[in-house]
């Protein structure tokens, strides 16, 4: 299972340019963003894309990060293959002639950032020069197939009422899901990635974002930085903004190539419930023991939960949300503090609870006497070896996690030295329509907007003195 851990922190190197904003692209709401140009580009035969992306849906239909379209005979693509084979694919329809370039290479972590550079230049007197791709800075020399342009072969998907695409494939529901930042096409010129990023000087492995403002862009060209959440489709270059469609304020995300959140685990090898809202909510789908994790894990942290239209069905239903030990234990087996929020017939009780989810599900449990209900924010924090929970402002047993007290009753953590994971359990189809919030890309309605004391994150309620969010930036200084 991807997993971020201090040692394979990649965007917690301090960098020398910051990515602000990325934006999040649900496929459930059919997201994309369009532009038709109001004339001919700078180039059929020259140009460069530019991307970086977190990918959260591995399921069989992937999506387009570009499609530019003339006709069904003529358009170009870069994609993920939609076979399920994970290959990162550039594809041009040319009148029937098929020009493509395909990885062996498989991308399946959704817990990553990557960046992707199709560079592409039919009059490259070199065949194998006239299609380049780069992954993090680094060439992509292994292909499933390639079929090179012609010399100088026009493309021709750069004219007045060629449509450009991004998060879409123009003939079909297949639609990107995930998280993009730093959105580039540059019209009419072959750029290496060292254009978009380098490698830090300190960790010469660690692949990282470089301002590309400066940069030209050509004459259908665009620059997306997501910054203005009202415009996410503003063309930061000045040329004419992309529309957005199903898009909006809450889609903007600080989750970037600079600052890694934690997300819920699209590849959890157990009972794992179908996601969606970048991978920050789950789909109605939940059934009774299935189960999923985060991606980053912690030794001090807080995230919350907003309780689903669909969590208060029949007496019996319930989730269990809190943390497992992500240093000695692995899946299928390991242990887990958690709390139980179950429904009555008198509404949702809370209870603590105590388990490994490998061993037979046997729970302690004891009632808090305080009742949550749909809507609810269920809350979870810990540091120094005990974590707390809460809801709606309140902790439970009276603790107070800012002063390290724990109230009436300690919750201490199995390993006191252990990283902790963000885990939740349904119970009877109990985690159906839950969201969560790690504090990158919230999957609910902020009414009030929190950070931790470092400034990172957007929560309803405040985390406590000494929890911070579950990002890169925190995690290489705090673990």
């Amino acid at each position: 299972m991807p997993l971020i851990l201090p040692g394979n922190v990649a965007s917690a190197t301090a960098a020398s340019y910051d990515v602000d904003n990325s934006c999040r692209f649900n496929n459930d709401d059919s997201a994309y963003m369009h532009r038709t140009p109001a004339g001919g580009g700078t180039s059929n035969t020259t140009f460069t894309w530019s991307i970086w992306i977190k990918r959260t849906d591995t399921a069989t239909a992937i999506g387009r990060l570009f499609e530019f379209y003339n006709t069904s005979s003529y358009y170009v693509s870069l994609r993920f293959r939609d076979d399920v084979a994970h290959n990162l694919e550039f594809y041009s329809e040319s009148n029937g002639a098929g020009v493509n370039l395909r990885t062996n290479r498989q991308f399946r972590d959704v817990g990553a950032w990557y960046h992707i550079v199709m560079r592409v230049d039919t009059t490259n007197g070199t065949d194998d020069d006239r299609l380049r791709m780069y992954v993090n800075g680094v060439q992509e020399t292994s292909f499933v197939a390639r079929t090179n342009p012609g010399s100088s072969e026009d493309l021709d998907f750069n004219g007045a009422s060629d449509v450009q695409y991004v998060g879409r494939k123009w003939e079909d529901s297949d639609y990107f899901d995930g998280y993009m930042a730093e959105v580039c096409y540059c019209d009419g010129q072959s750029l290496a990635p060292t254009s978009f990023g380098e490698f830090d000087s300190a960790s010469p492995t660690i692949w990282k974002p470089k301002d590309v403002s400066g940069l030209t862009f050509g004459t259908n060209g665009f620059y997306l930085d997501f910054k203005d959440s009202a415009n996410l489709g503003n063309d930061a270059n000045g040329g004419t903004d992309l529309t957005e469609v199903n898009l909006d304020a809450t889609d903007q995300a600080t989750d970037t190539p600079t600052n890694n959140f934690c997300i819920l685990n699209a590849i959890s090898s157990i009972s794992r419930p179908t996601l969606k809202q970048g991978n920050c909510s789950l789909s109605n789908n939940a059934s009774d023991g299935h189960r999923v994790h985060g991606t980053i894990a912690s030794k001090t942290g807080y995230f919350e939960v907003k309780l689903g239209v669909d969590t208060i069905g029949a007496s019996g239903k319930g989730i269990w949300w809190g943390v497992m030990d992500a240093t000695n234990n692995a899946e299928p087996s390991y242990n887990v503090t958690t709390f139980r929020c179950m429904k009555t017939n008198y509404g949702y009780n809370t209870h603590f609870s105590t388990a490994n989810f490998g061993a037979g599900n046997t729970w302690e449990d004891v009632t808090t006497g305080l009742d949550s209900d749909l809507g609810d924010i269920l809350m979870c924090a810990w540091k120094n070896g005990k974590v707390y929970f809460g809801y709606n402002g309140t902790w439970f047993f009276s603790a107070d996690p800012s002063n390290d007290t724990d109230g009436s009753t300690q919750i201490p953590l199995v390993d006191s030295n252990a990283y902790q994971l963000p885990v939740a359990k349904s119970d009877l189809d109990g985690l159906d329509d839950s969201d969560f919030n790690f504090g990158g890309c919230p999957a609910f309605a902020i009414s009030s907007g929190n950070a931790d004391a470092n400034g990172y994150g957007n929560f309803e309620y405040a985390p406590p003195t000494g929890c911070y969010a579950l990002c890169t930036k925190n995690l290489a200084e705090f673990g």
